[in-house]
Order: structure tokens, then sequence, then C-alpha cells
């Protein structure tokens, strides 16, 4: 691949942790709160947590608890809420934009195939 076109792909690449068939048992919690919990400091807190429901709720920080998530907002919604309180066990999905090198996510615990 073109090293240019790739750093324009990475720039704007939206990273997507999708549910497995594994991820659908009541371990689903814990692993959430642990990939919270142990998140990377080279990996920017931005994203969006989408919910079983399907809400996606965009973050620009978060704070942990036991079985809670507190995520906040750059702006408020609608609504005028900036921080939203999601149980570990709401979330089907995290999406991350973050850009740079796939293996940055490695500090996450993600390895490539081999």
């Amino acid at each position: 691949m073109d090293p240019h076109y790739r750093n324009f792909f990475l720039k704007f690449l939206v990273f997507e942790i999708l549910p497995n068939s594994e991820m659908t048992n009541p371990d689903n919690q814990e692993i959430w709160q642990n990939l919270f919990e142990n998140w990377p400091e080279v990996i920017k807190r931005h994203g969006a947590v989408v919910t079983k429901q399907g809400e996606s709720i965009p973050f620009v920080d978060f704070l942990v608890s036991c079985g809670l998530l507190l995520i906040e907002r750059d702006g408020p919604d609608s609504s005028g809420t900036r921080k939203i309180i999601v149980a570990f066990d709401s979330i089907a999905m995290i999406k991350l934009s973050a850009a740079g090198a796939m293996s940055q996510f490695q500090t996450m615990g993600f390895q490539p195939t081999l």
C-alpha cells in the first residue's frame, strides 16, 4: 500500500471491538470493565460506547466504578446531558476514534494473527 494513502487511512481509523458469541455471556461485564480499567495511556479516550439497545454514546473521557462506567461527552446532547452512567453489562461494542498503527492496540491485549 502506498505509504501516503496508508497514513491518510490511519488518520481516520475508527477501530471497532465487535462482540462475538463468547461476549454475550454473563462475563461480558468483566471483559468490558477490564478493558476500561486497564486503558493504556497511548490510546486516547475518545470514541463511542454502543449499548445493546443500539444507542451510540460518544465519549472524550471516562471513570470506572464497580459494574458502572461514567462517560463524558465533549458537549451536551439534546437534553443537556454531558455525563452518562452505563452498566458494563449493557455495552455491546466500543468504537475508538484513533489514528496510528494497529500495533498500538497491542497495549490493550490485541495480537496479530499467526
